[in-house]
């Protein structure tokens, strides 16, 4: 009975399957058709941040309170370049008109502020999806092209902060040291890019191109990953959600030294975080299938 069941099951999935046949495979033949070169390409380059404008401080809550007073989380901290990595697909359809996925790998460079007496870090890592439309131009031995698409990000950051030079007299303790996981803030944006290329020979390029990116990362939660005094660690005796966790909102419920509800995650007012700007990429490009006339052009 199973094995009959089973056999059934198999048929009709062959039958209903067999109608798209004919459609993926004319499918198929006409993306052949279509297609006048496919490539790969890596690259990488260097992006200065152009900042989103925030709120003022003096209105939004503007650090986050532990067990010690003097150990606050400040939220000003923002990224001002970024280093980054592509792999990208292309298709041309035409010799003029084609699309590009990419993934990326981007590292913001560590920002770092030190006033003696508190050093704060902000670092993190993040990935990247898009989908670009592209239009090239050939003259001669170089490809002129623009690009123009939309972008998706995910990623983590990590807010370090060390509270050093204290008195041990008067505080018990030297130094003290957190750090904070900001997560689960992917975004969408749009991206453009001017560039070119230089064909080393039929299949191998090399290219340089300049974007434009608009790009935010706004962190729905935080979590503590690491508190320690003089080296000891006290995440184990560090449990109140409201010293450990952060809920980022529209509208803060605390300021400074009010502690609030601590059963609960502290709620800070939700900032965006800009992953945007302008840069610089630097490549070399593959041609994986072309059409013969592309390999071997008319003299």
């Amino acid at each position: 009975m199973v094995l009959t069941t089973c056999n059934f099951l198999v048929s009709q999935f062959v039958l209903t399957h067999m109608k798209i046949l004919p459609f993926i495979i004319a499918l198929l033949i006409c993306q052949v058709s279509w297609t006048q070169n496919i490539y790969g390409s890596v690259s990488g380059g260097y992006q200065r941040v152009v900042q989103e404008s925030q709120p003022p401080l003096r209105i939004v809550n503007s650090s986050h309170t532990l067990a010690d007073p003097w150990f606050t989380k400040p939220v000003y901290l923002s990224f001002s370049e970024v280093l980054r990595t592509d792999l990208n697909l292309g298709h041309f359809l035409t010799k003029n008109l084609g699309y590009e996925l990419s993934g990326s790998y981007l590292k913001p460079l560590t920002e770092i502020t030190d006033d003696g007496y508190t050093n704060s870090q902000l670092s993190g890592r993040f990935y990247q999806a898009s989908f670009k439309v592209i239009l090239s131009k050939k003259i001669n031995r170089f490809d002129v092209y623009a690009k123009m698409g939309v972008n998706f990000a995910k990623g983590i950051m990590y807010y370090d902060q060390k509270v050093y030079g204290l008195d041990y007299q008067v505080h018990g303790r030297n130094e003290a040291r957190s750090i904070y996981e900001y997560s689960d803030g992917a975004q969408w944006g749009f991206n453009s890019a001017l560039g070119f290329s230089f064909n080393l020979n039929h299949r191998l390029s090399v290219f340089s191109e300049v974007y434009a990116i608009y790009q935010p990362f706004e962190p729905e939660r935080g979590q503590m990953t690491h508190l320690t005094y003089d080296d000891e660690n006290m995440m184990q005796y560090d449990n109140d959600p409201y010293s450990s966790e952060i809920q980022f909102v529209e509208e803060s419920n605390s300021y400074y030294y009010d502690i609030g509800e601590t059963s609960q995650p502290e709620k800070m007012y939700k900032r965006s975080y800009s992953l945007g700007g302008i840069g610089i990429n630097l490549g070399v490009k593959v041609i994986l299938f072309a059409k013969k006339e592309e390999l071997n052009p008319a003299p």
